[in-house]
């Protein structure tokens, strides 16, 4: 066989969208070659088919295997972009779309053309951790996580690393979308954190998040000492929403100190709200408070505006 640039396709179980690679046009090689078979001599042309009837599924482009609930669907070789085959593809279109794996052969041309358009609109995939608990729960984890982004970065060309600003840089027109509310904690809901002995929280962390965005809002050009007090109102209502203070009084461990916790910087933010917007800030108290709690030591106020 002279004519070699049409694509198998084996369907073990399809890729959604698969049915869109195969629709795609594409300039495949034209089959000019020479029919070798046709000029054979008769005596060796009968061999030749005599051997190829005796073997299993002698006839036809199109063959299925299957074994327990394992499905197989092979496609001979086709040059897809011929009409002469488009009944043929149109018969493949559910086959290819329900499969879960497809492979396809192509040459490296056909190679390159499609690592050119996977690359000028890549799929991302954002897969958010509580890091902490690579560690907390699976000792090896950070280890883990050490291997496998050096992996990623140095042994692979197919997976690359990259930061969601830095994708939207890039890709500025993508779809937009509103995630389902979920929950890796029981029942896979919110059920945890927003229950009888929690929910008295809420109210007052929903009031804070409004008087933030408020004080922001309203102090454009804030004075030095202004410019502290809005950094440690922000510092105050972060600590206030840690989940964590919610997740210990569901589980009933340290209740005590979580809701110690979540009053004190629901209190130190109402305190600094009511200095901040009567402009009666206490510079010692604000001192002290920057002291006790001074996580995110380069948090700027403006990310509430």
């Amino acid at each position: 066989m002279q004519c070699l640039a049409g694509i198998p396709l084996i369907l073990a179980a399809a890729l959604a969208g698969a049915a869109s690679l195969l629709a795609a046009p594409t300039a495949w090689a034209a089959c000019n070659g020479r029919d070798l078979i046709a000029s054979m001599p008769p005596a060796e042309r009968r061999a030749l088919e005599d051997k190829a009837n005796a073997a299993p599924f002698a006839k036809g482009n199109l063959w299925l295997a299957t074994k327990d609930n394992l499905r197989v669907t092979l496609v001979g070789t086709y040059h897809l972009d011929d009409p002469r085959f488009g009944a043929m593809m149109a018969s493949l279109a559910p086959a290819i779309q329900a499969a879960h794996t497809l492979l396809v052969e192509a040459g490296p041309d056909d190679i390159a053309d499609l690592k050119a358009e996977i690359l000028a609109d890549p799929a991302l995939i954002v897969a958010p951790y509580d890091a902490e608990l690579f560690g907390h729960w699976w000792f090896e984890g950070p280890d883990w996580l050490n291997f496998l982004l050096r992996k990623m970065s140095f042994d692979q060309p197919t997976i690359k690393t990259i930061t969601v600003p830095e994708y939207l840089e890039a890709h500025p027109r993508i779809q937009q979308c509103q995630p389902v509310m979920s929950s890796w904690g029981f029942k896979g809901y919110n059920e945890v954190w927003l229950e009888q002995s929690n929910e008295w929280i809420y109210p007052h962390l929903h009031i804070d998040a409004e008087r933030m965005v408020e004080m922001v809002g309203n102090i454009l050009e804030p004075t030095e000492l202004q410019e502290r007090a809005l950094n440690q109102a922000a510092r105050e209502l972060l600590l206030a929403q840690s989940s964590d203070w919610a997740f210990i009084m569901k589980t009933g461990t340290m209740m005590e100190y979580a809701i110690q916790r979540t009053q004190v910087h629901v209190l130190n933010f109402n305190h600094l709200y009511d200095q901040i917007t009567t402009d009666a800030i206490d510079e010692d108290w604000l001192a002290e408070i920057e002291r006790r709690h001074n996580i995110f030591p380069d948090i700027d106020h403006r990310i509430y505006r």
